[in-house]
């Protein structure tokens, strides 16, 4: 799989070196849904409590004063303790039925960020130097894209089709009891605002938006 991915990431680095960086931005919504599980799993408020109220007991204890202060702040410590206790149990709760939006870490995206890796190295192998790594870049700094039809921004009021596709997905989100994937959400947020920044994203929008129905429609 990796090795396939690498094939056609190098093939469109020298068919079409303009979309060379489309396939990255696919990738994001999974490594930010991973980040965000990896963080939310770290507990970090929980642990700087622990480790400051471990502290101060620490510091106390060595200068040999204060007893009462030590006990106050161990029965801190376990009040600390108790309460996240209590919290994971009610998060564990929430993460197997979520109001809305389920976060899932997934190890595969581990590889995932393995063959990012190797699929951006197959940029290097082509006769136009760096050009997949700069076309977009060049692109946009310049002025060309301000007489190109497909790059100028989506309006709304001509594309009657867009308007009822964003219409039918807020209702889905909104008024049933459909869940989404936070990277699925991460999808359609990113692919939005690209639709809107140049109208030709919208077709990749459309091409993608069945998939994205038949995940949120479980």
């Amino acid at each position: 799989m990796p090795f396939g991915l690498a094939i056609i990431s190098c093939l469109i680095a020298n068919l079409h070196s303009a979309v060379f960086y489309v396939q990255f931005i696919l990738m994001l919504p999974y490594f930010g849904e991973y980040l965000i599980a990896i963080l939310r799993d770290m507990h970090i408020i929980y642990r700087i409590r622990k480790y400051d109220t471990k502290h101060q007991i620490e510091r106390l204890a060595k200068k040999g004063k204060n007893p009462e202060k030590i006990e106050k702040l161990q029965i801190k410590l376990e009040k600390i303790e108790e309460k996240f206790e209590i919290y994971k149990e009610k998060s564990k709760k929430r993460q197997e039925n979520p109001y809305k939006i389920r976060i899932q870490k997934r190890d595969a995206v581990k590889w995932l960020f393995l063959i990012a890796i190797i699929c951006l190295a197959m940029g290097l192998l082509t006769p136009i130097g760096d050009e997949p790594y700069t076309h977009i870049f060049k692109l946009l700094a310049g002025t060309t894209t301000d007489s190109i039809s497909e790059h100028q921004p989506l309006v709304l009021k001509g594309h009657t089709d867009a308007i009822i596709f964003i219409t039918m997905l807020l209702g889905i989100l909104i008024f049933t009891e459909t869940k989404i994937s936070l990277k699925d959400l991460f999808m359609l947020g990113g692919l939005l605002v690209l639709t809107f920044s140049a109208r030709r994203q919208f077709s990749l929008l459309s091409s993608v938006r069945n998939v994205f129905y038949s995940n949120t429609c479980k």
